[in-house]
């Protein structure tokens, strides 16, 4: 399992009128686990949580991290900083709204 931090510029898709990048998290699986059409997930935690919800080993009763979870059964798994959140840009409250997020989410990863 390798795990790749990225951020991807959005300041375009953003239209901040600003600098703007998402960070993300992709979590690949050995190469050996990949089937023929690799399934990718992409995960956006919600309620303020930032990406580390899904990659990091949370307490509790269960072991490990979502993302390695299906990682270790041939998934891609990417998590998502929304804008605003973790560790992609900060951006005053009054210029984040739903249209903004979103825009720049879908051109963080290529629009799925």
């Amino acid at each position: 399992m390798r795990r790749i931090d990225l951020k991807i510029d959005v300041t375009e898709a953003a239209q901040l009128d600003e600098t703007a990048h998402v960070a993300v998290t992709v979590v690949l699986p050995d190469p050996t686990l990949l089937g023929e059409r690799p399934v990718v997930c992409f995960a956006k935690p919600g309620g303020g949580y930032s990406k580390g919800y899904y990659s990091e080993a949370l307490p509790g009763p269960g072991e490990g991290a979502q993302a390695s979870w299906h990682a270790e059964r041939g998934w891609i798994f990417v998590a998502v900083d929304h804008l605003g959140v973790g560790e992609s840009s900060l951006h005053a409250g009054e210029k984040l709204g739903v249209t903004q997020v979103v825009a720049a989410n879908l051109a963080a990863d290529g629009g799925w």
